[in-house]
């Protein structure tokens, strides 16, 4: 249920653990589906955005255009967003 994730700012290593939330549609993920991650893709957000709890979260997606709703929406609710991913990403 949750990601250790590691940063690297001024020397200094900051370590955040954030609850993962997926918000990618049902139908597009893959086998790199995390059991642990919270699973509401974003058609479904304004429905269940009560179930989100208020934490650090770390949000994953398809595209750009839904990390940038879905980011939006969640701050709007008062949601704690620390990092997101694009898992459709072509730019590693």
């Amino acid at each position: 249920m949750f990601l250790l994730k590691t940063f690297l700012a001024k020397r200094i290593i900051v370590k955040i653990i954030a609850l993962l939330l997926d918000i990618r549609a049902y139908n597009q993920k893959q086998d790199d589906i995390n059991r642990d991650a919270l699973n509401i893709p974003y058609a479904y957000l304004k429905r269940f955005n009560k179930e989100i709890p208020h934490e650090n979260i770390h949000v994953i997606a398809s595209d750009k255009l839904e990390v940038n709703l879905g980011l939006r929406f969640l701050i709007g609710k008062g949601i704690k967003v620390t990092s997101y991913e694009i898992s459709d990403c072509v730019c590693k």
